[in-house]
């Protein structure tokens, strides 16, 4: 059997591990390859907001307008936002911005045990040798009770998403599912939703604006952000490219010279730039919007 130090040891280590876990690596899920992105600063430290409930799409658009994009997400069940593993994790992925955010679950209540060292008497009976007389003498000796104590705490979902400047290409138009108002009011279930601009972009010349449900690229359909997705790729680069949209229920047509494309470095060293491939679309349930291309 192993001596007690060490098993008392052994016991130990999956705490101490659970103690270093980081969950938001372990919850970490990429959405666009680093290569979009640009480089940060040497010496920079990550900017960690813990977000007011409801407020995420907003600062979500604001810092796609400033040109940032999504690369990263972390969602899991937790008793505290610990913006310190946040900030780690940021690091580890090269994000300036991390926007947090927490929604109540549960009140977990119950009792542990826990053992306390305690001083209790001891009456024995000591023979003298020498004398043959035998007396009764209190001592005290240290033991441990068990006692189980209340607990209660909160439960959270907690959510991280983390941003970075993005390399400027494309048309700088983030999109998403279109939203049930934005189907009530065009009266249609098909397009992609513009959800921000980026400032300074050919979007932003053309008077793009939130809202607009794009319903084809130079005379090709999008029925979907996939669609969207898809076709700006093969846009890149050329000049009087037709947008067609929905504002408020009417048609518009706008014309946009589109940025060339974003080239990401070479598959193997020595070999060419190669185009930077889209990100895919995001699913409709997963806040907040991002962008299929830009």
């Amino acid at each position: 059997m192993a001596p007690p130090l060490i098993r008392c040891l052994a016991a130990l280590i999956p705490l101490l591990l659970a103690a270093c876990a980081n969950p938001y690596a372990d919850a970490y899920q990429p959405v666009i390859p680093a290569a979009r992105t640009l480089p940060v600063a040497a010496g920079w430290k990550p900017e960690v907001r813990l977000l007011p409930s409801g407020s995420a799409e907003a600062e979500s658009r604001a810092l796609l307008r400033r040109g940032y994009v999504l690369i990263g997400t972390a969602t899991f069940t937790g008793r505290d936002t610990a913006r310190s593993d946040a900030e780690t994790q940021a690091r580890a992925v090269g994000a300036p911005v991390v926007l947090l955010s927490q929604e109540y679950q549960s009140t977990q209540r119950g009792v542990t045990p826990v053992q306390h060292p305690v001083m209790v008497p001891v009456t024995r009976t000591v023979t003298d040798r020498a004398s043959g007389q035998s007396y009764r003498e209190t001592v005290w000796t240290q033991t441990t009770v068990t006692r189980y104590e209340p607990y209660t705490y909160e439960l959270y979902t907690l959510s991280a998403t983390f941003w970075a400047p993005g390399q400027p290409g494309g048309l700088g138009a983030v999109v998403q599912e279109p939203s049930d108002d934005t189907r009530q009011k065009n009266k249609t279930n098909k397009g992609a939703e513009v959800f921000a601009v980026v400032t300074g972009s050919p979007a932003f010349a053309a008077d793009l604006l939130p809202g607009d449900l794009i319903t084809a690229l130079d005379g090709q359909a999008v029925d979907t952000p996939q669609d969207f997705s898809a076709r700006l790729p093969d846009l890149y680069g050329r000049q009087g490219v037709r947008i067609d949209l929905l504002r408020d229920g009417q048609p518009v047509r706008k014309t946009v010279d589109i940025n060339p494309e974003v080239m990401c470095p070479p598959l193997q060293d020595g070999g060419p730039p190669q185009p930077c491939p889209p990100p895919p679309p995001v699913p409709p349930a997963a806040p907040p919007p991002s962008a299929p291309a830009q």
